[in-house]
């Protein structure tokens, strides 16, 4: 017990050193990326590259997006993904491939990302609906995500919205006033 209480003491020392030494890094990405200069993206893959937190990870990967084309956002997200996976990053990486149309990479990040773990943005469940609506081959598939969905009271607002109107409409199509 107390071996594996040090351990996890000596773990979350280490989490938080890389955390303070990513900082300059980060700042400074974020103040670049503010004034839409290109050198944000190095910044935040060296911020992301010391801390390996998925928070900095998805803001580097929306930098990169921003300057270097979504193709590039998503090469770097499947590399990150081979070597230091990360909730975060998955689900931005299942975003990136809706948005490119592969729905079979968007649903593999989303089942990846599910086992690291939770994001707190609330982008699997976005993806999940976007998938769910997507998908032909099985049509109430969105209908069902979207009931279950609107039961929940920890969603982001974006995603509230979107089941509800989505059951809104259904049930509009279905003549139920």
């Amino acid at each position: 017990m107390c071996a594996r209480q040090a351990n996890w003491y000596s773990e979350a020392m280490v989490r938080a050193i890389a955390k303070l030494l990513c900082l300059p890094f980060y700042w400074a990405g974020q103040l670049a990326s503010m004034f839409k200069q290109p050198v944000a993206v190095p910044l935040l893959k060296a911020a992301f590259g010391i801390s390996g937190d998925g928070a900095v990870g998805r803001t580097a990967l929306f930098a990169i997006r921003t300057f270097q084309g979504p193709e590039a956002a998503r090469a770097q997200a499947a590399e990150w993904m081979r070597s230091r996976p990360r909730a975060e990053v998955a689900a931005l990486a299942g975003m990136l491939a809706v948005d490119a149309g592969d729905a079979a990479c968007a649903a593999e990040m989303l089942s990846r990302g599910r086992a690291l773990g939770d994001e707190p943005l609330g982008l699997f469940e976005l993806l999940e609906f976007i998938l769910a609506a997507g998908d032909g081959r099985t049509p109430g598939a969105a209908t069902e995500l979207a009931r279950r969905l609107e039961a929940r009271s920890d969603l982001s607002a974006q995603v509230s919205l979107m089941a509800r109107k989505h059951l809104l409409w259904t049930a509009l199509e279905g003549r139920d006033f």
